[in-house]
């Protein structure tokens, strides 16, 4: 999982910032700390708008290759044989490679994409990124997009939001076309494809603050952290309230449809968070004695 964190740096220069979810609480570990340089910018602007450009191409490039069973590239040859064999001859280096290695790789771009989205903008800061250790481990981005002003910066703070489930699309996309370059490895890069997609949809999710929650409510005019998204979550719950926005027509009534889906992704969440426990042990279980 992944987590962003609204940060901003005090006198003595270290990192102050609200974890999103209070379930995912723990200690931070910081792998990466960064610089707000003009260099940096312009590289983060440029990565930034490739992200936007190719993510959905590359990935409906992949689904199309996917679907007519396009085979690009097959060879026997020696160092492809070498790779398979060593793979599927050595259970524990399979499940590095089929599962360690694209799960750390899809957090990691998914938060570098968030960083990147954050620094294009006029105003956004990044400071480091990170590991959470606590009941959810994850990764996290501490990120300050309050300087973002100014015309489009809606648009902008949507794209920080969204620019993370977008790298895993274009790495789930990379994949697939991967799996018919190489076919000899097509398993393997087909499951790198099925990680992303599960990052993406995880993170989508509307509930406990991950970004289509974020993002959704970003949409609705509903600002987090002056608590508007807990009076939100309270319509669900007073009658009043609710009649209150009915009289605003097509506009109350969607309003109050959203809360009920946010309301039942709260509920749901222990639920989804056992299940994801479950399946991804089976998969890694099963892979070391497959």
């Amino acid at each position: 999982m992944s987590y962003q964190l609204t940060a901003k740096r005090n006198k003595a220069g270290a990192v102050i910032g609200n974890i999103a979810s209070t379930l995912v609480e723990g200690k931070l570990i910081t792998l990466v700390r960064t610089k707000n340089t003009r260099k940096k910018r312009m590289l983060s602007e440029m990565m930034n708008m490739l992200l936007m450009v190719m993510f959905i191409p590359v990935f409906a490039a992949g689904v199309y290759m996917i679907l007519n069973h396009e085979v690009i590239w097959y060879r026997d040859s020696a160092i492809i044989t070498y790779i398979e064999d060593l793979l599927y001859w050595h259970p524990i280096l399979l499940v590095i490679v089929k599962w360690i290695i694209p799960l750390l790789l899809g957090c990691y771009m998914h938060e570098l994409a968030h960083g990147n989205a954050c620094r294009a903008c006029k105003g956004g800061r990044v400071y480091e990124y990170g590991i959470i250790l606590g009941l959810i481990p994850g990764f996290y981005t501490a990120a300050d997009d309050s300087g973002i002003t100014g015309p489009g910066a809606r648009f902008k703070k949507l794209q920080i939001m969204c620019a993370g489930v977008e790298a895993n699309i274009l790495l789930a996309g990379i994949s697939l076309i991967l799996s018919c370059l190489v076919y000899n490895l097509r398993e393997v890069f087909l499951n790198w494809a099925d990680l992303n997609l599960v990052l993406c949809a995880f993170n989508i999710l509307f509930f406990n603050k991950m970004d289509g929650q974020l993002a959704l409510a970003h949409i609705l005019g509903l600002d987090v952290k002056n608590g508007d998204f807990i009076k939100a979550m309270n319509v669900v719950r007073s009658r009043r309230k609710k009649k209150m926005l009915l009289k605003d027509g097509p506009v109350g009534l969607m309003k109050i449809t959203v809360c009920y889906i946010f309301e039942l992704y709260n509920i749901l969440y222990p639920l989804i968070i056992v299940m994801n426990v479950l399946i991804v042990g089976d998969l890694i279980i099963g892979g070391l004695f497959k």
